[in-house]
C-alpha cells in the first residue's frame, strides 16, 4: 500500500489555554532538526532549573544547617558561582556538541550567550548582601563568567565551522581539559611550597577562579586588584579570536549546511 502523505500545514505547537508554546515544535517524521525546535527556549528553560537547583544545594542548604554566618554565606556563594562556571564552560558545550549544528551559527551563539548571562546577573550581584563582599568583586566574577562563557562559545564556533572533519568528543575533550589543568597545576604548586603563584595559577580555570576573586585572609574583605582584572579578560579574548578565526572554516549560508544530514534551507 502506498505511505500516507504527510501533511503540509504548518504545525501549532502545543496549546496551554488561549496560549500556544513553541509554533512549529512538532516535526514531520526523521526531521534531524527536531531537538531544535523553539531554541534558544528549550536552553533557557533548563539553564533556570539548574540555577534553582545549584541554590538548592548551595545558597539555601546554608541556612538550613545553623545559624548562617558570613563567612558561611561566602562560601555557599563560591560555591553558587563555581556551578554556574560549570554549566558555562562544561555543560553548555556538552550540550551543543551533542546536537545538529545550527545553520546560523553566529545568531545561534548570541542567543544562547544572552539566554545564559542574563539570569546569571540576577544571581551574582545580591551576594554582597550577603557575604559583605565589595561591588567591585561582584563585578569582577561577573565579567570572568562572561569571559569563560565566551571562550567556550568561541570552541563551539570553531566546531561548528569545521563541522565532521574533527570529533565532536575532540573539542568536548579540550573543554574539560582547560577546566581542570590550572586546578591540577594548582595542587602541584602547593605541593612543592606554594606562594602567590599558586593564586594566579586558579584563575586559569572556571573551577577555581572564584576561589582566588572573592577569597581573602581572615576579617579582611576581598578586592580586585589590576592584574586580576587582566586576567578575568583573557579566557574571553581567546574566544573572541577563535570566534573570528572560525569565520575562515565556516561553509556558506545557501548551501543549506547541516552536519549529519546535509539538505535544504529549512
Amino acid at each position: 500500500m502506498p505511505e500516507e502523505p504527510v501533511p503540509t500545514s504548518p504545525a501549532v505547537g502545543v496549546r496551554l489555554g488561549p496560549m500556544t508554546w513553541v509554533p512549529g515544535l512538532r516535526a514531520t517524521p526523521n526531521d534531524p532538526w527536531a531537538h531544535r525546535k523553539g531554541e534558544p527556549r528549550p536552553l533557557a528553560l533548563l539553564w533556570s532549573l539548574y540555577l534553582m537547583a545549584s541554590a538548592l544545594v548551595t545558597l539555601l542548604r546554608v541556612r538550613s544547617l545553623t545559624m548562617p554566618t558570613t563567612e558561611q554565606f561566602a562560601f555557599g556563594c563560591r560555591s553558587m558561582v563555581l556551578m554556574v562556571m560549570i554549566g558555562v564552560s562544561v555543560l553548555w558545550p556538552m550540550v551543543r556538541l551533542s546536537q545538529q549544528f545550527p545553520r546560523r551559527r553566529n545568531l545561534s551563539l548570541l542567543a544562547d550567550l544572552v539566554v545564559l548571562l542574563i539570569p546569571v546577573q540576577a544571581v551574582v550581584w545580591p551576594m554582597p548582601l550577603l557575604t559583605h563582599w565589595p561591588l567591585e568583586v561582584a563585578a569582577g566574577v561577573v565579567v570572568h563568567i562572561a569571559s569563560w562563557a565566551f571562550l567556550s562559545a568561541g570552541v563551539l564556533s570553531l566546531a561548528y565551522g569545521l563541522g565532521e572533519s574533527v570529533p565532536r568528543w575532540w573539542w568536548m575533550v579540550g573543554c574539560v581539559a582547560v577546566a581542570i589543568a590550572a586546578p591540577a597545576g594548582d595542587l602541584w604548586i602547593r605541593g612543592l611550597g606554594g606562594g602567590p603563584t599558586a593564586s594566579m595559577v586558579a584563575l586559569w580555570s572556571p573551577l577555581t577562579a572564584v576561589w582566588g576573586l572573592a577569597s581573602a585572609p581572615s576579617g579582611l574583605m576581598p578586592v580586585m586588584q589590576s592584574w586580576e582584572w587582566a586576567f578575568s579578560l583573557i579566557p574571553g579574548a581567546a574566544g573572541g579570536l577563535m570566534w573570528m578565526v572560525s569565520a575562515r572554516f565556516a561553509p556558506m549560508e545557501e548551501a543549506g549546511y547541516s552536519v549529519a544530514c546535509p539538505g535544504e534551507k529549512g
